[in-house]
């Protein structure tokens, strides 16, 4: 990374800064299973970075429940989420948060997630630690569409080519690809065969940490 410098990083949250992936997936379980369909974790982990109403829709059309409501499913996915998870963070995060910060670079954090779901779960002085914060709220088009990572980059003022993402997901992958991103993804829920669009891959965020900050 030495030789291509960056002005700011665009974090993803579920499976980078929180430990919250496998409880999303758990979530998702536990909602179609109500339905009678049990998912797999890989069914969910490639859709991770979607809306969670699109998360719903793939899942119900994969599994062919074709009059699922799925705003009804996405909220009952939701509400188990909140019931049982408070989001740990990794291991690294917040000093690599603080260590960026410090060497003057800008941080945002784009998700997937409601900002109803993200400030629940993630502490308000972890929360006021980025420079911004894009939500499902935020845009009309979620991953992998650009417009996340574009907004982001919009609010920070920041040139797309000044913008390095932290990504865990095929689909956070190709978001920052099509908004003309550098990406670093993190192995934290699929191997490196689903990550080969990315730039750079690393094992954690120590090894995010010796890309961004050698």
């Amino acid at each position: 990374m030495k030789a291509l410098p960056f002005r700011g990083v665009l974090f993803d949250f579920d499976g980078v800064i929180a430990d919250s992936s496998f409880a999303n997936f758990q979530a998702w379980h536990q909602a179609f299973q109500e339905l009678g369909v049990f998912i797999l974790p890989e069914d969910y982990f490639l859709l991770e970075g979607m809306k969670p109403l699109e998360v719903a829709g793939k899942l119900a059309e994969k599994h062919g429940l074709k009059n699922l409501i799925i705003e009804k499913t996405a909220s009952l996915k939701e509400r188990f989420f909140l019931e049982g998870n408070a989001c740990p963070l990794f291991p690294g995060a917040l000093p690599l948060l603080s260590n960026l910060r410090s060497a003057g670079k800008l941080v945002a954090l784009v998700t997937g997630s409601s900002k109803k779901r993200l400030e629940a779960t993630l502490q308000p002085d972890v929360l006021a630690m980025f420079n911004a914060c894009i939500t499902a709220d935020n845009v009309a088009r979620g991953k992998p569409a650009p417009d996340p990572f574009a907004k982001a980059a919009e609010i920070l003022k920041l040139s797309s080519v000044d913008c390095v993402v932290v990504e865990n997901a095929p689909l956070g992958i190709l978001s920052a690809k099509r908004a003309g991103m550098r990406c670093i993804a993190v192995c934290s829920t699929l191997g490196e065969e689903f990550l080969s669009d990315a730039d750079f891959i690393a094992l954690n965020l120590a090894e995010v940490a010796r890309l961004l900050l050698p």
